[in-house]
């Protein structure tokens, strides 16, 4: 079902032409195709190792109204909670076992670590570690962990007879956006912590890497997730705004930059938790014991340029005491920066920054007391 190679490859048959609604390729709605749009344009993938255009998604515009009335129908007390069909709690530890133990295969973690790769600059090793770190999440949530995340709590009163009683309550309707530098650990971990407590989300991936988590849902499916407690939506960016105008979600979490969140925070009126983008400072001490680095150079290396800088903690600048200077940190930095290529993606291709827009900021760079430049092969 889920698992077989020719799956990615059926998106080859959507190349760069129009298409009919019954030809184009699934959204996922209350578990059925919902083949409605407005206007059709194809966004072009790039096989990283080979810079050839791979294959070729469909991305719509979306009316808006079926998924604003699936969202309208959950109430605000969720679809279970700890007085309503307790038992889902259950439902959901069940879940988690099972797709824990589909991604333990290895069959399975090599299928997905393959298509991280198809669709994000990065080396097979950091992507496996996206596909361990989601397995590990879903373990950690089986059998009985979920419903113990609902665990309330009392407060004896002033007299006999009241108390204080606390319950771990869902909004009910929610959203979720994510970004594209990690196409399968934040949708998965957000999106289930959402169901664990009863939610009903419309998920909204970064549609240039939105056919991993297409997968891991068919996957979940497969597992037991019932198929009307999640939408999930490939869309631009205006068509989601405006789905969450209409729709006015109980609250929505964002992924993702600075500017989108300041946005959404004034739309959704506070109703939001961000996550967004971070300017990353590294600060070294004066202490410097040659026998540490090799270390400190080794994560700067990893920090800075493991996939491509695109994580949420990746380094933005180091600072380091005058004391570093005297010994081999910076060159060890650069030998381990050159080792990284293209062929094993331990770097990947930049597509949005201009050579001249770098070489500008470079030299503002440089214009900083004590800044120094080293050149790469």
């Amino acid at each position: 079902m889920v698992l077989s190679r020719d799956t990615i490859h059926t998106f080859k048959q959507f190349y760069c032409k129009e298409k009919s609604e019954a030809e184009l390729p699934p959204r996922l709605f209350l578990g059925s195709i919902l083949p409605i749009f407005l206007g059709l344009f194809i966004l072009y993938l790039l096989r990283p190792l080979k810079l050839k255009r791979y294959q070729a998604l469909n991305l719509l515009k979306y009316k808006t109204w079926a998924f604003v009335e699936s969202l309208s129908k959950c109430p605000k007390h969720g679809l279970h909670n700890p007085f309503k069909s307790p038992e889902r709690y259950l439902l959901y530890g069940d879940i988690s076992a099972k797709a824990a133990h589909m991604l333990s295969l290895p069959k399975v973690s090599d299928f997905f670590t393959r298509l991280i790769q198809r669709v994000s600059p990065k080396s097979y090793q950091q992507a496996f570690g996206e596909v361990y770190v989601t397995q590990k999440f879903l373990e950690n949530f089986s059998g009985d962990q979920v419903r113990f995340l609902a665990r309330s709590f009392a407060v004896p009163g002033n007299h006999i007879g009241q108390q204080s009683h606390g319950y771990r309550w869902p909004y009910g309707p929610v959203s979720i956006i994510t970004p594209f530098n990690f196409p399968l650990e934040i949708p998965v971990l957000q999106l289930m912590g959402a169901l664990y407590m009863g939610n009903k989300p419309v998920l909204k991936v970064d549609s240039k890497v939105s056919i991993v988590m297409e997968q891991m849902m068919r996957l979940l499916h497969h597992c037991g997730l019932p198929a009307e407690d999640v939408d999930f939506i490939n869309s631009d960016g205006k068509t989601m705004n405006k789905l969450l105008m209409e729709a006015n979600p109980r609250m929505t979490l964002f992924t993702g930059s600075s500017r989108v969140a300041e946005k959404l925070a004034v739309d959704m009126k506070g109703r939001v938790k961000l996550e967004d983008a971070g300017f990353d400072w590294k600060i070294l001490g004066p202490d410097v014991e040659e026998w540490q680095v090799d270390y400190v150079a080794w994560v700067c290396d990893q920090d800075a340029y493991a996939c491509s800088g695109q994580k949420c903690s990746a380094q933005s600048i180091l600072f380091m005491h005058e004391n570093w200077s005297t010994s081999s940190l910076i060159s060890k930095i650069k030998d381990l920066a050159e080792r990284r290529k293209l062929e094993d993606l331990t770097v990947g291709p930049v597509l949005t920054v201009t050579t001249d827009a770098m070489l500008e900021h470079k030299k503002k760079l440089l214009q900083i007391t004590g800044s120094k430049h080293n050149h790469l092969r």
